[in-house]
């Protein structure tokens, strides 16, 4: 099984909450008929983000963030293609002319993974640290997804200790298939993405200030250019489950 993530930004006359309404009341219903689709989860990136205030303390990356990250889980790279291919599927058509309301596509990027569950998210959790990651320049894509599988030890010592309630990396798949064509700016994907899961805002400022979570992102600094990638906290609603 796939995934396709499509982080976002919105057009620039709209606020952050008229984005997300429309995207969650309107979008939402258009994108119901795609039949192929297994799984559809919205990430809304909260209006008060407290990531931004570590970044900051830390001196970290300052790129925007995004406003929003829809992800589709699909059986295999064919039935995703085609359900976006607004000319062999009738009921593409709305929900393709429907970004022009909402989404910058120009400041948006499709990327095509495949998903490493790490610790498997327990119960609800509607919070989730959402993460586009950049690998350093001495990484090429595929070392660079081995190194990141093999350093989770971290965030399982915050699992162990109650901090967190799961954690999934998602591999963008290499070469052409990482993207999809036709969606999004044409800037290359992100080499990966990852999702923390947390059972409220509370729980996600006490790992952040916990020792285990400065250990995890110090870790990070050895595969990952922190300054060239972008992190949200975002409230997690899941608009169609077939699976998991």
């Amino acid at each position: 099984m796939i995934r396709l993530f499509y982080p976002m930004r919105r057009l620039p006359h709209l606020s952050l909450e008229e984005f997300q309404d429309h995207w969650y009341d309107v979008h939402a219903e258009l994108n119901r008929p795609f039949r192929l689709i297994r799984r559809y989860i919205q990430y809304h990136t909260l209006a008060n983000d407290p990531t931004r205030d570590v970044l900051e303390k830390a001196q970290l990356s300052a790129l925007e963030p995004y406003d929003g990250v829809p992800s589709a889980y699909y059986d295999n790279l064919d039935d995703m293609r085609l359900e976006h291919d607004v000319e062999r599927t009738w009921y593409t058509g709305p929900a393709v002319q429907d970004h022009y309301y909402f989404i910058d596509d120009n400041r948006s990027i499709a990327c095509v993974a495949h998903e490493h569950v790490v610790i498997e998210p327990e119960g609800t959790v509607p919070y989730v640290l959402f993460g586009c990651l950049r690998r350093r320049a001495e990484f090429d894509p595929a070392t660079f997804q081995q190194t990141w599988l093999d350093h989770t030890r971290f965030l399982c010592q915050a699992y162990e200790l109650g901090l967190l309630k799961g954690y999934i990396q998602n591999h963008t798949l290499l070469g052409e298939d990482g993207g999809l064509e036709g969606l999004g700016s044409t800037e290359e994907p992100w080499d990966g993405l990852e999702t923390v899961y947390f059972e409220s805002v509370a729980k996600f400022k006490a790992f952040a200030a916990s020792d285990v979570a400065q250990n995890w992102f110090e870790d990070e600094k050895s595969f990952i250019d922190h300054s060239q990638s972008v992190y949200m906290l975002t409230r997690r609603r899941v608009i169609k489950q077939i699976v998991r």
